[in-house]
């Protein structure tokens, strides 16, 4: 597999907590679930089970959070896109509506992200992606975790900051998407660092 080398980053994502709904019931007494919107990586303790449900840039794990049971004991890793983008730009996809059926518990992070490219790639830096996305002869693919999804915001904004072009390859999940740069499927991918 190539090397992904790095790029200067210009967006951040959040991350929420949420529950469904909160009751009296205690968490020594059942086990806690966790519904995670992207991929594997966040760590819990012990007594927690995690579930990473990966799609359509988190519309999929969210559709189930509004199903879980309403004791306050599933709690959800959400990235700002998913609470507040994906129902502007998604809005025909959404079955919940994230201000009323959810409660915001904790902002727990904000990462900052960067822009990724394939190791044996042209562009070493930002000027060399400008300078590669302004060029109408050979057009830049960018891979996202899904349309509304923090990469693919992320990119656009800076198409609009650098009045640039680049083609818009939405995957199944940020991982997928990541492996499409990796691999030189893409030419550049907008990825946050890890915590």
């Amino acid at each position: 597999m190539k090397q992904v080398a790095g790029l200067v980053g210009c967006a951040a994502a959040v991350l929420v907590v949420a529950v469904v709904v909160s009751t009296s019931t205690t968490y020594a007494q059942v086990q806690v679930r966790a519904e995670i919107s992207g991929p594997p990586g966040i760590k819990f303790g012990q007594g927690f089970a995690v579930e990473n449900i990966a799609a359509a840039a988190g519309l999929v794990g969210l559709d189930r959070l509004s199903k879980a049971r309403t004791d306050g004991l599933v709690v959800a890793a959400l990235n700002n896109s998913i609470m507040t983008i994906l129902p502007h730009l998604q809005a025909k996809n959404m079955k919940v509506d994230t201000r009323k059926d959810f409660v915001p518990v904790a902002g727990v992070a904000n990462i900052p992200t960067f822009f990724a490219v394939p190791g044996s790639s042209k562009i070493k830096n930002v000027q060399d992606l400008i300078k590669q996305a302004k060029n109408t002869e050979a057009p830049v693919n960018y891979s996202s975790g899904g349309v509304g999804s923090p990469q693919h915001m992320a990119t656009e904004m800076f198409k609009a900051f650098t009045n640039t072009q680049l083609t818009h390859i939405p995957y199944r999940g940020a991982s997928q998407a990541a492996l499409a740069v990796a691999s030189g499927e893409v030419q550049v991918m907008s990825m946050a660092l890890s915590l």
